[in-house]
């Protein structure tokens, strides 16, 4: 079974007879130690025959190495003063996939920003359904254990090993990027089919006082309320010159040429003016998919309804049945960004014609939206959506 997700920041490719990844453009320039010596390679294998093994070069001048066999042990060894020791024992979680049980398809390791310790990650079907192929092992207060989330978003080394496809730590996919360590989960507002699509990317850097990783940056799109904007000029002709300043305009918007309608991709806006439809355009301009922009929501309990920022890509979005508002917000990301509407804003749904240029459910051609849009010399800066025609 392959998944593949082309979209968003990163390109992550899962084969599920054996993970890779691969990492993305703009990866922080990282110096890779060199290959162990071949004589402290050969004595650990002396003592650990029959095993396989990943040796990474840690500061110091020593070496720590994963030593693992294919029925769900996996130990983590440091050579010091010329000689090897086993420091920590661990397990990996073995799951039947018809004929066959899971066994570790890679296993590579990295010295972190700020670690004393090695950390590896271990790729595998973990979870059987193709959702979980990666686990990372660490070491922490607790000793060498999986490395998975703790109250507070944190990650942190457990101590414990992995014996089954519900032990915390086991990732859809995780990677190194540069000196960090990074968690990469499916949309789970998607089907399985399409979580993939839309991954929460998240990279975590060491806190060595805390002696736990933490959230330095992810690619989630967080919502937060805002005051409802003015009522803004409408110009009674396109100007002959670009647009500067706040203008209200109708809008319509649609993919780009090339691409095909779906969730998380940029949008063309096309603002026209005046009367929308068949009339003059006076700016188009395609918006990146996760661009702030402001839309209209309604609350859960008294149907009232405020502003909020969305990402662009929320202008596109497929009608979902006929009449239906294209887009129930949960209380967790969604879309490729991903989005994230939280839960004390109380956002029941947002606005479901959002401008997008379709036929609707009884053959009629949808009339644009009545945008609130900051122009910079002919390019949108700003886009509030203001109400339909």
């Amino acid at each position: 079974m392959r998944m593949q997700t082309s979209r968003g920041s990163r390109l992550v490719t899962a084969i599920m007879t054996g993970v890779v990844l691969a990492a993305g453009i703009g990866t922080p320039a990282y110096a890779a130690p060199s290959a162990a010596p071949a004589q402290v390679a050969a004595k650990l294998t002396a003592v650990t025959p029959g095993m396989a093994r990943v040796i990474v070069a840690i500061s110091g001048g020593d070496y720590e190495a994963a030593v693992y066999d294919k029925t769900g042990h996996i130990d983590f060894w440091k050579y010091s003063g010329s000689k090897w020791a086993e420091v920590g024992r661990s397990s990996y979680p073995r799951i039947q996939q018809g004929p066959t049980t899971t066994t570790l398809e890679t296993v590579v390791g990295r010295q972190l920003t700020g670690m004393a310790d090695a950390t590896f990650i271990t790729t595998g079907g973990f979870t059987g359904d193709s959702t979980g192929n990666a686990l990372a092992f660490g070491r922490g207060p607790r000793g060498w254990g999986t490395i998975a989330l703790e109250p507070g978003n944190i990650l942190a080394p457990t101590g414990n090993g992995s014996t089954n496809n519900e032990t915390p730590g086991i990732f859809f996919n995780e990677d190194f990027f540069g000196g960090q360590l990074e968690t990469i989960v499916e949309n789970p507002y998607f089907s399985t089919a399409a979580g993939s699509e839309f991954p929460l990317i998240t990279y975590w850097s060491w806190d060595n006082a805390a002696s736990h990783f933490v959230d330095a940056r992810d690619n989630l799109f967080v919502s937060h309320s805002v005051a409802q904007a003015p009522n803004a000029l409408m110009p009674s002709a396109c100007p002959k010159t670009p647009l500067n300043g706040t203008y209200q305009v109708f809008v319509q918007v649609g993919t780009p040429v090339a691409t095909h309608a779906a969730f998380g991709l940029p949008v063309v806006v096309h603002a026209t003016a005046p009367l929308g439809v068949g009339k003059a355009t006076c700016a188009s301009q395609v918006l990146p998919a996760d661009m702030p922009i402001v839309v209209d929501a309604a609350t859960k309990a008294d149907k009232t309804y405020l502003w909020i920022t969305a990402p662009a890509w929320l202008l596109d979005v497929p009608v979902v049945g006929a009449g239906a508002s294209p887009l129930t917000v949960q209380s967790g990301p969604v879309g490729t960004t991903p989005w994230m509407v939280p839960p004390s804003l109380h956002i029941a749904t947002v606005v479901s014609d959002l401008g997008v240029s379709r036929q609707n459910a009884y053959g009629q051609t949808e009339e644009p939206v009545v945008a609130r849009c900051t122009f910079a010399h002919g390019v949108i800066t700003a886009l509030v959506v203001t109400g339909t025609v």
